[in-house]
């Protein structure tokens, strides 16, 4: 296989770096041997911009944005979303890593998008909502709150999906939404406890109520699922806890003090529940992702942390959908196998 790119859009998503484009003409180039498309030669034109975007979209969209001239495919998960002449396109973060095809559908310029988790329906609604200008401010806070909630595609055959949004700092929210679950489904299976925040910064750099903040989430947050869970797991006779680490668990590194310090205690707290309650048939599984395509590095109030995190370490980031897989593997073990832990990260690792 060849491959020639000389589009500094390619090389942008592939380097994951900021682009604003403001020339006129460009030109994808791209050999292979391997495909049906053959070589492909595709021309299209970037309009100039007169002016910038709204500046209230920097903040949701600061990845890559650009705008085109004549129709604008883009490809979701099967769904194609078409932009208008002339629409400003923009790219949320941790979606521009995941362009990797350039091709052709009927003459138009295609962009095929793998995202996955939450990203995509996000980028699903956002895009469309992007498509003309002006921009509706509170529409746009109609998606964000949408966002807010983890959005799930058609249950199996037979089942029903119910989704609660909760504060697990709260034990009581916690409890209620166990309560919903035992509620609709007449028992208690699993528990995931998934939530969690980053802000990274230097020890010295002071950041207290960040740090009491990350204990909050990261360590409170875990123990309330599990005093929420446990005496109906214990009274059941089976359940299982899937804990969510990181691997910052296992190592800490300058500005990881206080997280990485969290992940140790849910690490620690899986394996002391694992000890305790395996006898009663009640698993529990640590999960700790490496890099992963999530918005956690948002919260990161730390200037030259956050550059650092967005620029370099998350150049190479998993699909939220490979620590989705690695919850379904541990929780598809016959009811006599635990998985204890299961590390998850990029194949290629920046140290």
């Amino acid at each position: 296989m060849t491959e020639q790119v000389t589009n500094p859009i390619l090389r942008a998503f592939e380097q994951g770096e900021r682009v604003f484009l403001s020339e006129t003409w460009y030109q994808v180039w791209k050999t292979t041997g391997e495909t049906t498309n053959g070589v492909v030669d595709t021309w299209f034109e970037v309009v100039p911009p007169a002016a910038g975007p709204p500046e209230h979209l920097h903040a949701h969209f600061d990845e890559c944005f650009w705008i085109v001239k004549g129709t604008f495919l883009i490809k979701v998960a099967g769904t194609t979303s078409k932009a208008s002449e002339g629409a400003w396109i923009f790219v949320p973060r941790g979606i521009a890593h995941a362009f990797r095809n350039v091709g052709t559908e009927n003459g138009q310029l295609l962009i095929l998008a793998l995202p996955a988790g939450r990203m995509r329906q996000y980028f699903e609604e956002a895009s469309a909502l992007l498509r003309s200008q002006p921009v509706d401010q509170q529409a746009l806070q109609r998606v964000n709150e949408r966002y807010g909630v983890i959005e799930v595609g058609p249950p199996p055959e037979g089942g029903s999906v119910v989704y609660h949004r909760l504060d697990v700092t709260e034990l009581e929210q916690v409890q209620e939404i166990i309560q919903l679950a035992l509620s609709q489904f007449g028992r208690l299976d699993v528990v995931v406890n998934n939530a969690g925040v980053m802000p990274l910064s230097p020890l010295a750099a002071l950041k207290i109520d960040e740090w009491n903040h990350m204990i909050d989430v990261n360590i409170r947050g875990v123990l309330h699922g599990i005093a929420a869970g446990l005496p109906i797991m214990t009274e059941q006779g089976f359940g299982q806890f899937v804990n969510i680490a990181s691997t910052a668990a296992y190592s800490a590194s300058p500005t990881t003090a206080v997280y990485s310090a969290t992940k140790y205690a849910v690490r620690a707290i899986s394996e002391a529940l694992r000890r305790e309650v395996g006898q009663q048939n009640i698993r529990v599984t640590l999960v700790s992702p490496g890099v992963t395509e999530s918005e956690l590095a948002e919260n990161i109030s730390d200037e030259a942390t956050k550059h650092y995190v967005v620029n370099v370490y998350r150049r190479q980031i998993i699909p939220a959908s490979a620590i989705a897989r690695a919850i379904a593997y541990a929780i598809a073990q016959p009811d006599d196998v635990d998985v204890n832990e299961l590390v998850i990260g990029p194949t290629a690792h920046i140290s």
